[in-house]
């Protein structure tokens, strides 16, 4: 198992955080799903971002990431189309300002080139720092657009 694990090239801040990958356990991933999951734990006052990249391009909104009860943080990336994305994975403590630190990249090959099924618009909403800090959770909807009037 421990030779498994050293193939992920974690960054300091990985460690110095103190979290820890639940899934996927590899780095380089290829995948008929345009829709993914990646679960990491860590303590609750550190906060998790992810960023999909594809040639120098982000994809910010592509992503969404929610703790849990249990301070797992769940990212959830859908990918537009099929070819080559890289994830990458940030993290702060909340008592820091100022930007966050690269803990993690993934390697992503989309081999499926349709989008994910009920993905509307493919994009997930924007959570705002309070919501995270005041340990929210959204359920659903996920993913597209809501129409004016819709509760």
């Amino acid at each position: 198992l421990e030779e498994y694990e050293e193939a992920i090239e974690y960054k300091d801040f990985f460690f110095k955080y103190g979290l820890e990958l639940i899934e996927p356990r590899e780095q380089s991933i290829t995948s008929e799903k345009n829709k993914m999951t990646f679960l990491i734990r860590g303590p609750p006052q550190v906060f998790v971002v992810g960023v999909i990249e594809q040639n120098g391009q982000k994809f910010e909104s592509l992503c969404m990431v929610q703790k849990d009860e249990e301070d797992t943080n769940t990212i959830e990336c859908c990918f537009p189309k099929k070819g080559s994305y890289k994830l990458k994975v940030f993290a702060r403590e909340q008592k820091e300002i100022g930007n966050y630190h690269i803990v993690l990249e993934f390697y992503i090959d989309i081999k499926n080139d349709a989008p994910p099924k009920g993905a509307g618009s493919l994009t997930f909403p924007s959570l705002f720092s309070a919501f995270t800090e005041k340990s929210c959770y959204l359920y659903e909807p996920k993913m597209g657009t809501l129409k004016k009037g819709t509760r």
